[in-house]
Formats: C-alpha cells, sequence, structure tokens
C-alpha cells in the first residue's frame, strides 16, 4: 500500500489504537520507524493516521 501513496496523500489504520490487536501497532510501529512520517491521532475521529511526505 505505502508505495501507492502519493506525496500528501494519506494512510488511516483501523486497528492501531486496539488493545486486541497489539500486533498491528507493532508492525505499524516498525515500518515507520526512520522514515519522516510520524503516527498522528485524529481530532475528528477515534483514528491514527500518517500523511506521506
Amino acid at each position: 500500500l505505502y508505495p501507492k501513496v502519493t506525496k500528501g496523500g494519506v494512510i488511516v489504520f483501523d486497528e492501531y489504537q486496539s488493545d486486541t490487536y497489539i500486533g498491528a501497532r507493532k508492525a505499524i510501529d516498525e515500518f515507520f520507524l526512520g522514515k519522516t512520517e510520524r503516527i498522528l491521532k485524529s481530532k475528528f475521529i477515534d483514528r491514527y493516521y500518517v500523511v506521506k511526505v
């Protein structure tokens, strides 16, 4: 998915905040480790997201 997202595109994570699917958070954290994007929490919905730079 990530390579197909254009600069300025948004990726929203559905299970990032879930205690049930802790593997999702771990995988996302590991993938973005060392990348310039930062994982952000939405102010409008209960989800986390990144904006590709």
